[in-house]
């Protein structure tokens, strides 16, 4: 009985250094995101205004492609790790990270052709 008390004493002190490290990480993810919570206000142009939502939706969707390429990646590597050298699993997680990374080269690809398409017809007020 005693050892079970010390082991739930131990586990409430470990949840409670996890709930500090985690109140410290989202903090953190909320000053990162932070911009893109305060969308650009209207001008009054209706063009201006229709490039401004969409420069609002991409920097939204390119931050969640960084996250999800992150995301992607830890999951491959702990993939890797507990993988025991197993090569069906090695196998996977060689095709997680295979997946994450395309996925990454995509956003990118997607924010080089948006760039080239906004400079070519680029909208300039007189």
């Amino acid at each position: 009985m005693l050892l079970q008390l010390l082991h739930s004493i131990d586990l409430g002190i470990i949840v409670a250094h996890l709930h500090t490290v985690f109140a410290h990480v989202s903090d953190a993810a909320l000053t990162v995101l932070a911009p893109l919570a305060a969308p650009k206000k209207a001008t009054g142009d209706a063009y201006k205004d229709i490039e401004n939502f969409a420069s609002n939706i991409r920097s939204f969707l390119t931050t969640l492609g960084g996250i999800v390429f992150g995301i992607g990646v830890a999951v491959a590597g702990i993939m890797r790790m507990t993988a025991f050298g197993s090569e069906r699993r090695v196998a996977m997680s060689n095709m997680a990270l295979t997946a994450a990374v395309v996925g990454l080269v995509i956003v990118v690809m997607a924010n080089t052709l948006d760039k080239l398409i906004t400079n070519a017809f680029e909208y300039t007020t007189k």
